[in-house]
């Protein structure tokens, strides 16, 4: 997956195939999908109406399109012909996430489901934790010892951190809200988390070295 807003996906309406292609089909679309025909159909279950098959797949979204919400095109495509749905993906949705398109599955009286799993891809930029958001952010020594205004990415935007005097690589610092939001006002925002990374100049400048040795020659870090 590449950009925001997914790619198309083909599911095949299973109404004069026999359960065995079928089954076939699913494992070869989505990578081991599967129908349990028996729970579809209800064993010895009385004559009558029978529910329609629900049919199972997945889709892959990216990283920062679960952090905002999306839409996925998915084709079906069926014995009458074939039809489009858009797949709305909620904002802040979890990896391996269930969603359940009711009536879009097989036919029958009701007809079946689509129960589609979410897989969001990794970012090089975030990592989730929970509600929260985990980022890596390089700063120069003049910056971690002075302390001061810096300017952070996130999903939101970029906002301003203010780094204490004498930051430290590693320390991490907290940007409240800026992690994983929802469009429900009853979910908190997760906040987001900064860890530092201390960026040292290229060697070979003289001054610079003979700065530290005067003040740190005798320190040992604790």
């Amino acid at each position: 997956g590449g950009g925001f807003g997914g790619g198309g996906f083909e599911f095949h309406d299973i109404g004069q195939a026999r359960e065995t292609s079928f089954d076939d089909l699913l494992s070869s679309l989505f990578g081991g999908g599967r129908v349990d025909f028996g729970e579809a159909f209800g064993r010895g279950a009385p004559q009558g109406p029978r529910k329609g098959r629900d049919i199972e797949g997945e889709i892959s979204v990216p990283f920062e399109a679960a952090l905002t919400g999306t839409t996925v095109p998915l084709r079906i495509d069926g014995g009458g012909g074939g039809r489009s749905l858009d797949v709305k993906v909620p904002q802040g949705i979890k990896d391996n996430s269930k969603l359940r398109l009711r009536g879009q599955g097989g036919p029958g009286q009701p007809r079946g489901d689509i129960l589609l799993t979410v897989r969001v891809e990794p970012s090089l930029q975030w990592q989730r934790s929970g509600d929260n958001l985990e980022t890596k952010l390089s700063i120069t020594a003049l910056q971690a010892y002075r302390g001061g205004p810096v300017d952070v990415q996130t999903p939101w935007g970029d906002v301003t951190l203010k780094l204490p005097p004498g930051s430290q690589s590693g320390q991490t610092l907290r940007l409240r809200g800026k992690g994983i939001q929802y469009t429900s006002a009853n979910r908190k925002a997760g906040d987001l988390m900064v860890t530092l990374e201390v960026k040292l100049p290229p060697p070979g400048d003289k001054g610079l070295l003979e700065a530290l040795e005067r003040l740190q020659g005798e320190t040992v870090p604790a």
